[in-house]
């Protein structure tokens, strides 16, 4: 398995509910309708506002770790420059991705704030980019690509740093020091496994579906009421829920149709917010069904008294086929204990 993260920042109501999927958060705002197909996106605004989310990954040593998220900054917004300690991308809380006053981008070396490879186009004109990039590194063979839009702006061979294993990434806006920046679409993966392993991707738009009615399977107990789809696409403010004590029940949903018909589907993913009233071990198994055929993704752990989001990407519908805009409209997600 090689994707690690994604967040299209649609499912969140404030600032303060993007701390259930980001490991920590500063300097962000956020806007409902801002994103680059109207949905949520994260932004900062004004002299000094340095915008990182981070989100703690486990990425092996020798590994090219890839990231990727549409970027819009506001038309002439202005960067301090190339700052290690405000950076666009980070990985361990080191820059590897800077911005500069002229509104390019910069591949810089390991937490050194070294340009190495620089974007032969402006981002800052007021429209969405969607920026990817690839870093390897393995010390004087090092490598670097680049892409906007699509578009390579280059590929860097040398020296970035010494090989690490990857513990957190981290997405900015550099240190804008005039105008308005946002953040929309962030995805983290790299090149390890046999699946969702290629660069680039080319731009992507994440669509995010919250249940809309029950599915072939409610087996679950309601906080209140029966309907179960109506207990937890609620947001993570709510205060709904389905329970259970037991072992071996499932509960599906459904969900609505895509707003529009992709070309192609690289995978779906499955987030879960609960945790373990309890004292004991608790675990929860993703559940997936698509074409009459369920099958169950990675058993997760929930801790005991705080609220966690899980993941579970499913890189074909439940047959093994390719993902299909008619398999993502029809299918069912749930959860078994």
């Amino acid at each position: 398995m090689t994707f690690r993260f994604c967040d299209g920042f649609d499912s969140y109501t404030t600032v303060a509910n993007l701390t259930a999927k980001w490991s920590t958060v500063a300097g962000a705002s956020f806007a409902a309708t801002a994103g680059r197909f109207g949905g949520g996106a994260v932004f900062n605004s004004g002299s000094g506002l340095n915008l990182l989310l981070t989100k703690a990954v486990t990425i092996p040593i020798g590994s090219r770790v890839r990231l990727a998220m549409s970027l819009k900054y506001s038309a002439g917004t202005v960067a301090y420059g190339l700052n290690s300690g405000n950076p666009l991308l980070a990985i361990n809380a080191q820059q590897i991705c800077g911005f500069t006053s002229l509104g390019l981008i910069v591949v810089t070396s390991y937490g050194g704030g070294t340009a190495m490879l620089t974007s032969s186009v402006a981002v800052n004109d007021g429209n969405f980019h969607w920026i990817e990039l690839e870093y390897y590194l393995n010390g004087a063979s090092s490598t670097a690509q680049l892409f906007i839009d699509g578009v390579s702006q280059g590929t860097y061979t040398g020296s970035l740093g010494s090989q690490v294993a990857i513990s957190s990434v981290s997405f900015g806006m550099g240190y804008v020091f005039s105008g308005t920046g946002w953040l929309d679409d962030a995805i983290v993966w790299d090149d390890q496994g046999s699946s969702f392993n290629t660069f680039p991707l080319g731009p992507r738009r994440i669509s995010t579906l919250l249940p809309n009615a029950d599915g072939d399977l409610a087996q679950f107990t309601p906080k209140t009421g029966t309907s179960h789809f109506a207990m937890v696409n609620g947001g993570y403010s709510s205060t709904n829920y389905v329970s259970d004590t037991g072992t071996g029940n499932v509960d599906l949903f459904k969900f609505p149709a895509l707003a529009y018909t992709p070309t192609s589907i690289n995978l779906v993913v499955g987030y879960f917010f609960g945790q373990n009233t309890g004292s004991g071990s608790t675990s929860l198994t993703p559940k997936l069904k698509t074409g009459g055929t369920t099958i169950s993704g990675a058993t997760q752990t929930l801790p005991v008294g705080t609220y966690t989001v899980t993941q579970a990407p499913f890189l074909t519908d439940a047959g093994g086929a390719a993902w299909t805009a008619a398999a993502v409209n029809a299918m069912q997600i749930g959860m078994g204990d």
